[in-house]
């Protein structure tokens, strides 16, 4: 579908999910490899893709990869699984986003400014100290998840957190959760936030080190024993 169709498609589908919200307002349409992603000025709205349309997706990015459709498989059935289980968790809103579940693979949520984006400002403002607290209070939204049986798996940190007005971080994006307990325990013990892709790639060294600092401090076994809750 082209572009222009698409962000046709997905004004109308807001105007019937949400009639309150101004489906003319949307200012972008964005796509990855799990969604199409419709930004307004206070809301954003994703849509699941297809399987066809993550495994297109997956092979313009990465060329002739020959396992692409397991892939597109695996993220297809992960984001509507993501989606259940924050539906499930029934976390407060303020802790995911606000979400509105309006289908198995859509809802809205707020429009918050991502993780990385206010370090990139913090920094480049000279204020490294407080790009350092920014991140250090983003890692406490972890164990609070965990007290409702959620976890993000993926290694997108720095671009699936992100801040609204009231300064405190939430979980926007529920593509990769962990299914399981077990999950939690293998991403502790294998220390899987040292290798944070986007973490890794959005963040000055001296704003990582604090980073790994607070994740090693925090995310512990005895953490996820006094903070863990099985949906």
């Amino acid at each position: 579908m082209p572009a222009t169709e698409r962000g046709k498609a997905l004004r109308q589908r807001i105007a019937e999910a949400a009639p309150e919200i101004d489906s003319d307002a949307i200012e972008a349409v964005e796509t990855g490899w799990q969604a199409w992603v419709a930004i307004g000025p206070n809301h954003v709205f994703k849509q699941g893709k297809s399987e066809a349309e993550i495994e297109a997706a997956i092979r313009t990015d990465r060329g002739g990869l020959s396992d692409a459709a397991t892939w597109a498989r695996a993220i297809h059935s992960g984001f509507r699984q993501g989606i259940a289980r924050v539906a499930a968790a029934k976390a407060p809103p303020e802790l995911i986003g606000h979400p509105r579940i309006v289908g198995e693979a859509e809802y809205l949520q707020a429009r918050l400014t991502l993780l990385r984006d206010i370090v990139a400002t913090l920094v480049a403002d000279g204020q490294k100290t407080s790009a350092i607290e920014t991140v250090e209070r983003a890692v406490t939204l972890i164990p609070r998840l965990w007290g409702h049986g959620l976890h993000d798996l993926s290694g997108k940190f720095s671009c699936n957190v992100a801040f609204g007005p009231d300064r405190n971080p939430a979980l926007i994006d529920y593509g990769e959760l962990a299914t399981s307990r077990r999950d939690v325990e293998d991403y502790i013990a294998s220390k899987r936030w040292a290798t944070n892709f986007s973490v890794n790639r959005d963040f000055p060294l001296a704003v990582r080190e604090r980073y790994f600092a607070a994740c090693e401090a925090q995310l512990t076994r005895e953490a996820l024993d006094q903070n863990w809750h099985d949906l």
